[in-house]
């Protein structure tokens, strides 16, 4: 699938999770930061360079990470192992990061990543939280949406970071229902071979036209 094509025919707006507005179709892009990045496709088990205590060691330790999930690079899915509905994404690295930090059940040979993709909101619900912090009851939330026919789940100004001391502030996050509404880019339907692993570098907040580009 072109999304590119898909934002023209569609009239999709390409626009940032702070413009969403409820029922409003868009194109969004934004970061997932996971603790343990195994299951995404820029995974590759032959890749040396995972580990900043021994860059030299394949990431080739995979078995009780298949045992517990199926597979490896085998994409988002639509609910987690723990129950929860959705994949989640924020505008902040920072909020990203901090999730990419939250203790993996495989620490040992657990690989932290924080990836980009575009995700396509044909019917969002924006619930703007006021600077509130993320909500455990985010949950009933999304069972609420889903009732009333939303893909997507959009909270805005939330305060949300697993280290919640150091959150300062708000950003804006959404919570798509479908992994099929995930893509790496909005012309190529394969991800791109780097693998983004989690640095220290700091990385500006994502800046997207509000329009969909012309060639």
């Amino acid at each position: 699938m072109n999304w590119y094509k898909t934002a023209q025919t569609n009239n999709f707006r390409v626009t940032t999770i702070d413009n969403v507005e409820t029922g409003q179709p868009c194109i969004v892009q934004a970061y997932h930061g996971t603790p343990d990045g195994r299951f995404l496709p820029e995974f590759d088990p032959q890749k040396s360079g995972y580990y900043p205590d021994a860059p030299e060691y394949l990431a080739a330790n995979n078995q009780e990470f298949i045992d517990t999930y199926g597979g490896i690079r085998e994409g988002f899915r639509d609910e987690s192992s723990t129950g929860h509905i959705g994949v989640s994404f924020t505008d902040s690295y920072q909020t990203a990061k901090s999730y990419s930090e939250k203790p993996a059940f495989d620490y040992r040979s657990s690989i932290p990543m924080i990836v980009q993709r575009y995700v396509k909101l044909e019917n969002p619900k924006v619930i703007d939280l006021n600077g509130q912090e993320w909500k455990i009851s985010v949950n009933d939330d999304i069972a609420t949406a889903m009732s009333e026919g939303y893909d997507s789940l959009v909270l805005k100004n939330v305060k949300d970071n697993y280290h919640p001391d150091t959150t300062s502030a708000p950003t804006n996050n959404l919570i798509t229902f479908s992994t099929n509404n995930i893509m790496p880019s909005l012309d190529e339907p394969e991800p791109e071979e780097d693998v983004n692993v989690v640095d220290e570098i700091e990385r500006p907040e994502i800046e997207i036209e509000d329009e969909p580009r012309t060639e």
